[in-house]
């Protein structure tokens, strides 16, 4: 079967690299569109480049939030129609997940979607959105957890197209060879933020760091507690830098 294999931001390169690498091995053409959500080189092109992930197609997107979305949708349709895939492959709940989905079954071309079956049940959220719209139109769903397998089917999905197969971002952190530290030597926090909802919003995100600062400050009282890291997303860097 010959895939096309659309992502467009960091997660999506790192989880879905392992998958790259076994298809190949095994012999399966595979087509790499980079849809280019994730511009900033820090995201996306060391990523790239690091995992072996050089795309065969490359997209510039926009920077006006609904021409983005119209560009999307518009380089899907072209995309499947002209490359005529017999899947797509697509993974999580980025924007890139609903286009390709639309743009697929507009071609008669089946979906599969990795990581499917995550719920967050939170109906403001854009990637509970797409994570709906991929359960809707894919053929074939690769739940990461028998509870993600029980969400798909309580909406209906026939368990049939339902398959549970973990998660690829073990594989990736298996591959790296970091080493697992015993529960007792471990120490310190480590925060990460970077969804829209929290860090674009002045007020939430000031409430994110006083929750840290005061957490770091248990974390001075208290030597065994070890530090309280936060590294800064390049979003959250961009939309709060000093002019």
């Amino acid at each position: 079967m010959r895939l096309t294999i659309p992502f467009g931001t960091r997660p999506e390169i790192v989880k879905l690299a392992p998958v790259v690498r076994e298809l190949r091995q095994r012999g399966w053409p595979t087509r790499l569109v980079f849809t280019g959500q994730h511009h900033d080189p820090a995201l996306g092109e060391e990523f790239l480049r690091s995992l072996d992930m050089g795309p065969d197609s490359r997209w510039l997107l926009p920077s006006d939030p609904a021409a983005t979305l119209g560009a999307l949708l518009e380089h899907a349709v072209e995309e499947v129609t002209t490359s005529t895939p017999d899947a797509v492959l697509l993974l999580g709940d980025t924007m890139t997940v609903p286009v390709f989905c639309l743009a697929a079954r507009r071609a008669c071309v089946p979906v599969v979607h990795l990581e499917a079956g995550l719920r967050s049940f939170n109906e403001t959220s854009m990637e509970e959105v797409n994570r709906r719209i991929a359960a809707a139109t894919a053929s074939l769903h690769l739940a990461p957890t028998a509870l993600a397998a029980r969400f798909l089917a309580a909406e209906g999905v026939d368990a049939a197209r339902i398959r549970v197969v973990g998660n690829t971002v073990v594989d990736v952190v298996r591959e790296s060879r970091v080493g697992r530290v015993p529960v007792e030597s471990r120490a310190g926090v480590l925060v990460t933020a970077h969804r829209a909802s929290t860090v674009d919003s002045p007020e939430r995100l000031a409430t994110l760091v006083e929750l840290l600062v005061r957490l770091a400050g248990l974390a001075a009282s208290d030597a065994a507690f070890g530090p309280v890291l936060f590294p800064a997303h390049p979003r959250t860097c961009l939309l709060y830098a000093s002019p």
